[in-house]
């Protein structure tokens, strides 16, 4: 396996400095906890139905609260599902984007942690994109 002449130095820097590598590791370390700690922090938040429905998400993107305007419920079980979905997937992006911006801060916009940290929370969002499946019951009618 050959190592790049930047990995050759940083190898034989530690090894000239090994106080200033272990500072360097325990300041890393530092951060790391820093960062994990914010984005376990972090929730989004989402609306839809000109903010007739209001949610918010943890960190893992799961819903935490809900509200539904009862003129949002007047209109039915197929606006309220749709809304809700819509505003799920709001709030599940927000919380991507704020990921991402404490990973660039942390780690570097062009870092290779927050290219694949921020893949990871976008490939993790869970509110579908399309229409719900047409083949499920619908009821447009207003009630429950």
């Amino acid at each position: 396996m050959t190592t790049s002449p930047d990995e050759e130095r940083r190898r034989a820097q530690r090894w000239d400095d090994p106080d200033g590598a272990v500072a360097e590791a325990r300041a890393r370390a530092e951060r790391s906890a820093d960062w994990s700690a914010a984005v376990t922090a972090v929730s989004g938040t989402g609306e839809a139905e000109r903010g007739g429905v209001r949610v918010e998400v943890d960190a893992e993107g799961v819903l935490r609260r809900l509200t539904v305007s009862d003129v949002v419920a007047a209109k039915g079980g197929r606006v309220v599902e749709l809304g809700v979905l819509a505003a799920v997937r709001t709030a599940q992006e927000d919380v991507t984007a704020q990921v991402h911006e404490l990973t660039a801060r942390a780690w570097g916009e062009d870092s290779a942690t927050t290219r694949v940290v921020s893949q990871e929370f976008t490939a993790n969002q869970t509110a579908p994109r399309d229409e719900p499946d047409s083949t499920h019951a619908r009821n447009d009618g207003g009630q429950w």
